[in-house]
């Protein structure tokens, strides 16, 4: 008998599984320790779903910090739009780069930015 077909919800369960054990990882033990089989072991899967996810290991730990890092670089260029004097654009910029260094503190924590929180 056939297993029945993953749904999308699964599949995004699983992403954001192996997402969080890659971040969790990542912050426990640093870049140095990374492996397929680290992360496939903290998630619970195997290493095999952790490729049939992700095509490599630079894809997955991109995947941790693109989507803060674009959603701050919008953010930026939407409230510089509405601001024309210099003095507020700089003081918009350095309360948005803290704000983000505060909710995302893993990003800036090592030299290769990972963002452990907020995880999609």
């Amino acid at each position: 008998m056939p297993r029945p077909a993953i749904t999308d919800e699964q599949r995004r369960n699983t992403r954001r599984t192996i997402r969080k054990a890659a971040a969790e990882h990542y912050a426990e033990k640093g870049l140095g320790d990374i492996s397929a089989r680290a992360i496939a072991d903290k998630a619970g899967v195997s290493v095999g779903t952790l490729y049939a996810y992700f095509d490599n290991l630079t894809e997955l730990m991109q995947s941790l910090w693109k989507a803060p890092v674009s959603r701050l670089l919008g953010d930026l260029e939407q409230a510089l739009d509405a601001l024309d004097d210099p003095l507020d654009q700089l003081r918009t910029l350095l309360q948005a780069y803290a704000d983000f260094a505060t909710e995302y503190r893993f990003c800036l924590s090592r030299r290769i930015p990972v963002c452990a929180t907020g995880i999609p």
